[in-house]
């Protein structure tokens, strides 16, 4: 055994004997190492103006900051609020506290014209210390409040990033049963958003999330099983009657790698004539067109991806409230070549692009226009046309490594270059759009 591997086990053992020497309040205090000379506690009134909201705390108390208002309107705030004197450098005229409990109370007390309120004043000797304990703090006194997911989510997040905290301590300070820190964090950082979601939204508890989680990736084993499983493997004599139709060459992981990445690395660099005339190149001939139709994904992939595109046009811009109704999931390897229904295949488009980059895409990723025609434009609709060309030519070059024929990738791209209804998707998009506003997704 190296160095590197002992230091790595005996660090493994330290935090398995912390967890199991301390417990509660007394595994907090000896991570705080606090000791009751380090501060004093003294009751005042002070001016809600003055007091300032650390980014852990906004994000803890985010979706349940409300609840007390009327309470407060009738018998006023009835508990003092904790707040942390902050270093004499760093006031201003913005604040002296940083409030360490009693968010929802100041809250209530706003909303009923209040301009004071009773707070019970940390003052710690060493003040850079208090606030960098003040989030560790902040969580022993808020114990007895219950908080969403999505919080405990986002303080578990800054609590890792801040200090090697131990998963008993973690569970302690968010109010987590023993072995949750771990179930959390496979949860939130799973490939599957249903999960996640469901966690979220408050569809199922940790637990059941959990649970969703193990049985889908079973479920993905056995896909993963049956997909490298052929028809001559399980049934006997099935090579006479394999198909001969049907492309041999599916695309393979480094494939789409490949192409992902060819989509991802459209620039901004401005075209001139001759970026023009190399790219804007047929990769076969014309041919007749047809008809079909497309077929939606899941809302949750659709609004992810708008989410990650901050609900804006990956070609053109185009987005925000707006313009929601024109918004629409553009699979970037196309479903015929296997892309999947993900975010990560997935473009923000507005109708307008798509349309056209499915024209781009039945012409092999040309643009029916000539030099003169294309330098009539401005640089940012040249840029438009630019971003359009590249996405239409991943989805030609997907198909061609899959070797499906020309008329094919035609027939396919009319199949996906539909005009929509008026206001198809608006209520979706909105309701999207609201959440990913507020910060609620």
């Amino acid at each position: 055994m190296n160095y590197n591997e002992e230091e790595s086990m005996h660090g493994t053992n330290l935090e398995a004997e912390y967890d199991a020497t301390f417990d509660g309040a007394d595994k907090v205090s000896n991570l705080l190492s606090l000791s009751s000379d380090a501060f004093t506690l003294s009751s005042q009134k002070i001016k809600i103006s003055e007091i300032g909201f650390t980014e852990p705390v906004k994000r803890g108390r985010a979706n349940t900051i409300t609840g007390l208002t009327s309470i407060v309107k009738d018998l006023g705030v009835l508990v003092p609020i904790h707040v942390m004197l902050v270093p004499e450098e760093s006031q201003s005229d913005d604040y002296k506290y940083i409030v360490l409990d009693g968010v929802r109370r100041i809250f209530g007390a706003m909303r009923n014209g209040e301009l004071e309120i009773n707070a019970v004043v940390w003052d710690f000797d060493d003040k850079d210390k208090g606030f960098d304990l003040a989030l560790f703090i902040s969580l022993i006194l808020n114990r007895v409040e219950r908080r969403s997911m999505a919080e405990v989510w986002s303080l578990y997040q800054i609590l890792e990033m801040q200090t090697s905290i131990t998963p008993g301590t973690l569970e302690y300070l968010l109010q987590l049963q023993s072995g949750d820190a771990m179930k959390l964090k496979d949860v939130m950082l799973c490939d599957y958003d249903e999960v996640k979601q469901a966690l979220i939204n408050g569809e199922k508890d940790l637990e059941g999330a959990y649970k969703l989680l193990q049985k889908l990736r079973k479920e993905e084993d056995r896909l993963a099983k049956e997909d490298a499983t052929g028809v001559e493997d399980t049934v006997e004599g099935a090579e006479d009657i394999k198909s001969t139709s049907a492309p041999t060459n599916n695309l393979s992981e480094q494939d789409v790698l490949e192409l992902l990445e060819m989509a991802d690395s459209v620039s901004d660099v401005n075209l001139d004539s001759a970026d023009f005339n190399e790219m804007n190149q047929s990769e076969f001939d014309d041919v007749v067109q047809k008809v079909g139709e497309r077929h939606p994904v899941s809302k949750e992939v659709r609004q992810g991806t708008f989410i990650r595109d901050d609900y804006r046009c990956r070609c053109c811009n185009t987005g925000g409230v707006a313009f929601l109704a024109s918004l629409i999931y553009h699979h970037t390897i196309p479903v015929h070549c296997g892309g999947a229904d993900t975010v990560d295949n997935g473009l923000t488009l507005c109708d307008t692009c798509h349309l056209t980059l499915h024209c781009c895409e039945k012409n092999g990723g040309r643009i029916p226009m000539t030099e003169s025609q294309f330098n009539e434009y401005d640089e940012k609709e040249k840029k438009r046309i630019k971003y359009i060309i590249k996405y239409a030519k991943v989805a030609v070059e997907a198909s061609k490594r899959k070797g499906i024929s020309q008329d094919k990738i035609k027939e396919e791209a009319n199949k996906s270059a539909r005009h929509r209804m008026p206001g198809e998707g608006l209520t979706e998009n909105m309701e999207g759009f609201n959440n990913f506003s507020r910060g609620a997704v």
